[in-house]
């Protein structure tokens, strides 16, 4: 099963970083302008190969997305684990956000089924962690990162196996290929060795699985998507990143949704 999911954020000229994801609170004062609706369609159309309606949904923050998927999981719609086309200006797996310790301890000590409700907040889920979530949730078996123009490294390294980064990469470029392994560590021993400065080396693989994560340049993916089908897609607002003149751009985008 192919998801692609999307934010709009992608489709922005510059990039937002640390912000509230709120409709009260956006970026028009910061230079960010988002793409020409003409320019999206043909992205839309030659890179990512969408040409038809799919269902899936709209939603204003990213992390709703997680929402979608389990009750897509629940109807029998969704059958997990599915590949995700992940196309945004962030990678949405925490950096940055105090999210990994819950994540790497007490997340992952609970049995599987009850993973599903995780934690919410600014030291959970949200929108910017919402992905290792599904990945503990064992709902994800593959991952493509599409970059936007202006991305910038936000890939934890505490996220990947053994053996990632490569010693020379100080900063990712992609393309690359990367591979996640949820990696547990008791929130005491983490505490103890200064949270992040010594997770790696008091991490224990407890058998999660490990999945590859390709990284792709937004202007290099050429017809990696042509014979794909596309059986869900989903649309993040994510107001909070992406100015007032950007919204014009949703229907754009939606009217490949069919909501389910």
């Amino acid at each position: 099963m192919n998801i692609l999911s999307i934010d709009l954020d992608f489709f922005m000229h510059g990039i937002a970083h640390s912000r509230c994801d709120s409709l009260e609170h956006r970026p028009d004062d910061q230079g960010i302008t988002p793409w020409e609706q003409a320019a999206v369609q043909a992205f839309l159309r030659d890179s990512l190969h969408l040409s038809d309606t799919h269902p899936g949904r709209v939603v204003t923050s990213h992390h709703e997305v997680f929402y979608a998927w389990r009750d897509g999981i629940d109807r029998g719609l969704l059958k997990p684990p599915f590949f995700v086309c992940h196309v945004d200006a962030h990678s949405d797996l925490g950096m940055g956000t105090p999210s990994w310790v819950y994540l790497h301890s007490d997340f992952l000590e609970l049995e599987l089924k009850q993973r599903r409700f995780p934690m919410e907040g600014d030291w959970g889920l949200n929108f910017a962690s919402f992905m290792p979530y599904a990945i503990g949730n064992r709902w994800i078996s593959r991952i493509d990162f599409i970059t936007s123009e202006s991305w910038q490294d936000d890939i934890p390294r505490a996220l990947l196996s053994d053996g990632f980064p490569p010693i020379d990469a100080e900063f990712f470029r992609p393309p690359v290929h990367l591979e996640i392994e949820l990696m547990h560590a008791p929130r005491i021993l983490i505490e103890r060795n200064h949270y992040l400065t010594d997770f790696t080396k008091i991490r224990k693989r407890i058998g999660e699985p490990v999945i590859p994560f390709d990284l792709l340049n937004c202007q290099s993916i050429e017809d990696r998507y042509s014979t794909t089908e596309w059986d869900f897609v989903f649309l993040s607002h994510s107001p909070g990143y992406v100015p007032h003149s950007a919204d014009a751009l949703l229907p754009v985008i939606s009217s490949h949704i069919n909501t389910f």
